[in-house]
């Protein structure tokens, strides 16, 4: 009887121990029977807020060597810093990414695992490293971001990293010392898309750095930034609406890796201090939009300060520093409207226009463009289609080699004080010295009407067509730009049979005297005739006084902003070929009631085209094309239901 007892009871442990040695094993720990015993103060943690940070510590019974945390799922756990103390002690700080389950192990590099915890991360409080006035964007508010402040709509969208400001007003800085307005901490390659809708303005904002529960005395110097992206994030400004910043205490416009201005928006920046007045600081700068910026300080002021800046075709920069106190000595003043250290370089295809002075006559200190070191000279590119304009009071460019296209002018009058040299410029171009640059097109290229300053009859451009050969467009050269009467024309193509076409680009009269508008079918160029097939990008933009505008048939495209914001503009014709009508381009033209389309070709029109125009605005359109553009003019192109669309 006592022997059978007995082997049960060896069936029985070889039994239970099999039953351990499996659980044990289904649930990955492994422990050796000789190995010391290791707790840790919590083997289930639920984390619901991503801003805090919870520590997790392991304490073992003996020495362990080789031992290092391991994490199951890291995109839902991750740990900011990590600590041993001889080989008996572990910490770890663990911060919840996203809602889910993770399994934080201490382990050996043989794969045994001491001791494990279950983290479970739900219902987080999600931040995107997006803040504005000191008010972080999580998942609570994105949708709606409101604080002190702030006024106005802005919305951030997580799954674009977009952040939408529509009229919005801020009017504080964040928290702590980098004091931005609008604070992007996204990592090195990652963009924040700014979509701008209506005017949005940063401004009363001074430079009072804040700690803990109360604003410390500020610095005798300038300092923050409106926009900051200071881990390397970039910025992508887009919309038809404009971003203003407009304040005395704030040193820096915008700060970052790489930012962008799309067409159609605008940055405009009026902004000084004691010193350090930065209008852009990054590595690389795109313009196809608007900059504008005016600024003063004391001391060490720059517009623009990259490594390379582009300025697209439709971009228009126009900058104005300023130093506006005396400094005995000129070593301690910096004043560029543009610096390109160590090499950098810019190429311009549209507009830059600058301006660098100190008030004090008696210290020279403004720079247009300028490099930093005469040996790593910097290099400016212009364009074919790209204009420069300088003014300073001491050198138009320093450290600078400059590439004008082919057929420019860089013309400065008689004020030969600057340090560039006609040595520094590359191909056959002509180059007079001085403070107050402009680059021309080659004077024998530009076409003039003697007889007539207005070429907006058409029958004008047309004249004396018989004694011109067709053979003369060879000497009209394509990408070029031409002037002939008072308009502006680029060549789209050019050939010896009489097919060349040009798009029209603007205007040499102001935007405060030209009060009637007529865009030919033809102009004559080179004694040749050209079609006047397109309606360039911002042409007309802003006009104050155009009234009336009537578009000649052989015009296909209305391109973006082209007549936008002409606020005395009534009535608008289009002609018979027109197939598009680009986005915003009437966009603001508030007294605009008479729209009349012609063309029975109408495939596009983009969006806000029409937006803003009177709000009981009649388009008239052929009666066969009626059913067809009532689709065709959305809501999506600023169209109202108090609107008609008529035949």
């Amino acid at each position: 009887m006592n022997r059978q007892i007995t082997t049960f009871s060896v069936i029985q442990k070889a039994v239970l121990i099999l039953a351990v040695s499996a659980v044990l094993l289904f649930t990955g720990h492994t422990v050796k029977a000789d190995t010391a015993t290791v707790t840790m103060n919590a083997e289930t943690v639920t984390l619901t807020d991503a801003n805090k940070e919870f520590e997790l510590e392991a304490v073992s019974s003996a020495n362990l060597a080789s031992v290092e945390w391991y994490c199951s799922n890291r995109s839902v756990v991750s740990w900011d810093s990590n600590w041993n103390s001889g080989q008996t002690r572990w910490g770890v700080k663990l911060k919840a990414l996203k809602n889910g389950t993770a399994i934080v192990r201490l382990q050996g590099s043989d794969g045994t695992v001491y001791a494990s915890c279950q983290v479970i991360c739900t219902d987080l409080t999600e931040v995107y490293g997006v803040q504005i006035a000191g008010i972080e964007i999580t998942n609570r508010n994105c949708q709606s971001v409101t604080g002190e402040g702030i006024s106005g709509t802005v919305i951030y969208h997580p799954d674009t990293n977009t952040l939408t400001l529509k009229n919005a007003v801020l009017s504080r800085g964040g928290d702590g010392d980098t004091f931005c307005v609008l604070l992007y901490r996204g990592r090195e390659n990652q963009t924040l898309t700014l979509e701008l809708f209506g005017n949005n303005v940063i401004r009363d904002v001074s430079w009072v750095p804040y700690s803990g529960d109360s604003y410390v005395i500020p610095s005798a110097s300038s300092g923050g930034a409106a926009i900051a992206a200071p881990d390397g994030g970039s910025l992508l400004l887009k919309g038809d609406g404009s971003l203003m910043v407009k304040d005395s205490g704030i040193g820096t416009g915008v700060s970052c890796t790489g930012l962008r201005i799309a067409e159609g928006t605008s940055l405009e920046l009026e902004i000084g201090g004691n010193r350090n007045s930065v209008g852009i600081d990054a590595n690389t700068v795109t313009i196809d939009g608007t900059f504008l910026s005016k600024q003063t300080a004391s001391v060490d002021v720059t517009g623009i300060d990259a490594s390379k800046l582009v300025i697209g075709k439709s971009g228009d920069v126009q900058i104005s520093v300023t130093n506006s106190n005396a400094v005995s000595s000129l070593s301690l003043l910096s004043t560029d409207a543009v610096h390109l250290p160590w090499g950098g370089s810019a190429e311009i295809s549209g507009k830059l226009k600058a301006s660098a002075f100190d008030k004090e006559e008696e210290v020279r200190s403004g720079r247009g463009i300028a490099g930093s070191r005469e040996d790593l000279p910097s290099t400016v590119v212009v364009k074919e289609s790209g204009q420069l304009e300088i003014s300073t009071d001491l050198d138009a460019f320093q450290y600078i080699k400059l590439n004008l296209a082919k057929g420019l002018i860089l013309n400065a009058g008689t004020d030969k004080k600057s340090a560039f040299t006609k040595d520094s410029v590359y191909g056959d171009n002509f180059v007079q010295i001085g403070k107050a640059l402009t680059v021309i097109p080659d004077p024998k290229t530009v076409e003039k009407d003697t007889e007539d300053s207005s070429n907006n009859d058409p029958k004008t451009a047309e004249k004396d067509t018989e004694d011109s050969s067709n053979n003369e467009a060879k000497k009209v050269v394509k990408g070029k730009s031409y002037t002939v009467g008072d308009l502006k024309y680029k060549v789209s193509s050019a050939d010896m049979t009489g097919k060349g076409t040009v798009t029209i680009t603007g205007t040499t009269k102001a935007k405060n005297k030209l009060t009637k508008l007529t865009v030919p079918k033809t102009v004559k160029i080179g004694g040749a005739v050209f079609k006047v097939t397109a309606i360039g990008n911002k042409a007309f933009n802003k006009f104050t006084k155009i009234k009336t505008v009537t578009i000649g048939d052989n015009v296909k495209t209305i391109g973006t902003s082209a007549f936008a914001g002409n606020t005395k503009l009534t009535k608008v014709t289009i002609g018979k070929g027109v197939t598009k009508i680009g986005k915003s381009a009437f966009s603001g033209d508030k007294k605009l009631k008479t729209f009349t389309v012609k063309s029975a070709k109408l495939k596009s029109v983009g969006q806000n085209a029409i937006k803003g125009i009177y709000k009981k605005a009649a388009i008239k359109v052929p009666k066969k094309q009626l059913k067809k553009y009532k689709k065709l003019f959305s809501s999506k192109t600023g169209f109202k239901k108090t609107m008609k669309v008529i035949k």
